[in-house]
């Protein structure tokens, strides 16, 4: 088994070549809400509906808001206080256009009734840089690739986008405190081509369960 980590443009250069694979159900596909997003908000070479069958979930998790430090916000309150005194005046960074980071932060702006700037990027891993030297005001970003960047206090974590408090930052409350009803959860799914035309042996599902067993 072989795998390739391609990313870029929110999720859709990878999800592309997936999605151009030959439909022999030996080719997969992991990827977050962005193989349904990034096609929602501008057109794509692929149509996650017609192209794709979902296999399986396999994690899912909330956003933690990280600011700036130098921005001089403590919490949620105050980040959306600023930026209701600078309408357009704060930006948040994304992972491209249509990646569940842009969805996150635009969601935000308009359940908050304040504008906000957004900056996309290549990737998130260009988004953190940004952040901690100013140039975008803060970014949701998944724990794993967050605290890192919390912990040595080159961010400031201020709330989950979870409804409720996180495991992975008990300390941190939920952005909905301030925006009722506000929530956002990140997924990561197993696809497969659609147009699967194999035999029961090689079913994306029971290839799944044959990898397993030989991981054991």
């Amino acid at each position: 088994m072989c795998s390739s980590d391609l990313t870029g443009a929110g999720g859709a250069i990878g999800t592309e070549l997936a999605a151009k694979a030959a439909p022999d159900g030996y080719t997969l596909m992991v990827s977050s809400n962005t193989v349904i997003t990034t096609a929602a908000i501008r057109t794509q070479n692929y149509d996650p509906a017609r192209d794709f069958q979902a296999v399986s979930k396999l994690t899912s998790n909330p956003y933690i808001v990280c600011v700036t430090p130098s921005l001089g916000v403590a919490h949620m309150g105050e980040l959306l206080s600023l930026a209701k005194s600078k309408p357009g005046g704060l930006s948040y960074g994304s992972a491209g256009l249509g990646s569940v980071l842009h969805f996150t932060g635009a969601l935000l702006a308009n359940m908050a009734n304040t504008p906000m700037v957004h900056v996309p990027y290549k990737g998130v891993a260009d988004v953190y840089p940004a952040v901690v030297s100013g140039q975008v005001n803060w970014v949701a970003g998944a724990p794993i690739s967050a605290l890192p960047y919390v912990k040595s206090g080159r961010l400031k974590g201020i709330a989950v986008t979870s409804a409720t408090r996180a495991r992975a930052a008990p300390e941190l409350p939920p952005v909905a405190e301030h925006v009722p009803g506000y929530e956002v959860i990140a997924w990561f799914g197993l696809f497969a081509r659609s147009e699967e035309h194999t035999s029961e042996l090689q079913s994306p599902c029971n290839l799944v369960c044959r990898l397993l067993l030989e991981k054991k």
